[in-house]
């Protein structure tokens, strides 16, 4: 569910603003804690980096400009704080580990899946954590940027404003360290950096937000707000953007902050942030309190509000009489109906809106079924990410569209019916869906984007049925263990593929163009189809 700040912020650039962080925060947040070496300055860079976004309102419509001036953002107020802390500089001008870093990325050896779940236990997890927090600034730094938000190593030099060489110097050194460390706890020689750290901070990342959220919308565009109405920061913005580097901008007066009007600031944030508080603690508990003594516990409880729905139920085991309470939060403008039973809520939509809302039922954890009605023409963002209890769903033959991280972290959904009619899959619309072996491409599909099966480890039959010309591996991400690939007849090139093509058995016609391409490419494994 999006959040809405308060109406005078409702500008069409607070509209932007807010489409922008609803895309971007959670991840900005977890980078910003990577980075810094404490909470405080954590929470600097994350609102000093939504600062400058809003300042760069509106963004450049290209994906590619606009995920450079992201990074550049990032980057130049990583080095901003880091340095505002310590008097010592966080680069030292060292090199000699280049020609190392080229050859390890070069030869490592990814990581065997039959201990991928030994990496990511929680366990595990925090203790790789617990050492990459260890590292030197420069190391958190580096690493991060290269292994979290994957920006080049060009890109990073260019606006640290620092040799390439001693970027791969800096990852080199810390891939090493982390290695060591690691062999020293386990008493086990430890598998390369490079080929576990991105899967880390991935499931870092989804551990971290449910102890350690981000600050509301509300308290991010108040700051933002304020540092352009009262022009807290003195550092001229036109040069932030006109400047080779970063290190220019540290050559000049720091960045200062008006301590009063800061205050001010967060006076007002916290007062509007109490104020939603209230109202939802209102909304929350008054309908339950009235449920309550209009009848006995063991009655359901519902609480409704324009979309929102709020379910309470409990199930009881026949066998041994024991209860199991069950909760539901999650939005939908038409009516629905439900049953519980021992693994969760089985919710029927019945006939309503075309869309299902972006995070409708996101972190449902007592989600057990879910059917659709055919009203429904497209999922948005995060619409079922994490729910985690989810094992199958069939999409209605009425679905065109199914957005970003759509089914993200779907921890357990095994299968998934994919319609004729699809059009378009989002960005990571199945990553982390850890327990989806098999999928299918219907044939009508025209966009595919990257990532789209990132991390699925036990993915390993992808059958395409639309008639695309390039088939690009970059839509199955990192860890995806593909063993088989069904393609069209129609594939004239193969994208980012590297040596990928040596694990997949190929499946095509004979005499097809895609058998051309297969053989062009030099795949060791064609098998034909049939029927």
């Amino acid at each position: 569910m999006k959040q809405t700040p308060n109406n005078n912020f409702m500008t069409s650039e607070m509209l932007e603003f807010e489409d922008i962080y609803n895309k971007t925060n959670n991840a900005i947040f977890f980078l910003a804690n990577l980075i810094c070496p404490n909470s405080e300055l954590a929470n600097k860079l994350y609102f000093s980096i939504y600062n400058k976004i809003y300042m760069s309102i509106p963004l450049p419509k290209d994906d590619e400009q606009t995920n450079e001036l992201l990074d550049r953002i990032i980057i130049k107020q990583s080095v901003i704080i880091l340095t505002s802390y310590s008097d010592a500089p966080i680069f030292d001008n060292k090199e000699d580990l280049a020609n190392k870093f080229d050859e390890q990325m070069e030869n490592y050896d990814k990581i065997p899946l039959d201990v991928v779940s030994e990496y990511a236990k929680p366990e595990f997890t925090s203790k790789i954590i617990g050492i990459f927090k260890r590292l030197p600034d420069s190391a958190r730094l580096c690493l991060t940027l290269s292994y979290y938000r994957d920006v080049p190593l060009e890109r990073m030099a260019k606006y640290m404003g620092i040799p390439l060489a001693c970027i791969k110097h800096i990852i080199c050194q810390a891939n090493s360290d982390i290695e060591l460390q690691m062999e020293k706890e386990t008493g086990e020689k430890s598998y390369p950096t490079p080929s576990f750290l991105p899967m880390i901070f991935r499931r870092a990342e989804q551990l971290s937000h449910k102890k350690n959220p981000p600050p509301s919308l509300v308290e991010t565009c108040t700051n933002a707000l304020n540092l352009k109405e009262h022009r807290i920061e003195k550092e001229n913005i036109e040069e932030f953007y006109t400047d080779k580097h970063t290190l220019d901008i540290l050559k000049k007066k720091p960045v200062e902050l008006d301590i009063e009007t800061t205050k001010k600031a967060g006076i007002v944030a916290a007062i509007i942030v109490g104020i939603i508080i209230i109202i939802v603690l209102i909304f929350s508990f008054v309908p339950n309190i009235i449920g309550n003594i209009s009848s006995d516990s063991s009655s359901p409880q519902v609480y409704e509000s324009g979309k929102e729905r709020v379910l309470h139920d409990r199930y009881q085991d026949p066998a041994t009489g024991e209860y199991t309470e069950f909760s539901l939060k999650f939005l939908w403008g038409g009516d629905y109906e439900y049953s519980v039973t021992k693994d969760g809520y089985e919710l029927v939509l019945l006939e309503g809106p075309s869309m299902i809302e972006n995070s409708a039922f996101c972190n449902c954890k007592d989600l057990a079924s879910i059917k659709l009605p055919k009203s429904i023409k497209s999922i948005g963002e995060d619409a079922f990410e994490s729910c985690d209890n989810l094992k199958n769903i069939d999409i209605p033959s009425s679905v065109t569209e199914i957005g970003d991280t759509a089914f993200g972290s779907c921890e357990n959904l095994q299968s998934i019916n994919l319609p004729d009619g699809l059009l378009t899959i989002g960005e990571g619309a199945f990553e982390y869906c850890q327990s989806l072996t098999q999928i299918t491409i219907p044939k009508y599909v025209q966009s595919i984007k990257s990532n789209t099966f990132r991390e699925c480890w036990s993915l390993t039959h992808f059958t395409l049925l639309s008639s695309f010309k390039t088939f690009d591996f970059n839509i199955l991400g990192n860890h995806t263990p593909i063993k088989r690939i069904d393609l069209p007849d129609t594939i004239c090139s193969l994208g980012s593929y590297d040596s990928f093509i040596n694990d997949v058995d190929f499946y095509c016609r004979q005499g097809s163009k895609t058998e051309e391409t297969l053989r062009f490419h030099k795949t060791p494994n064609i098998y034909y189809i049939t029927d």
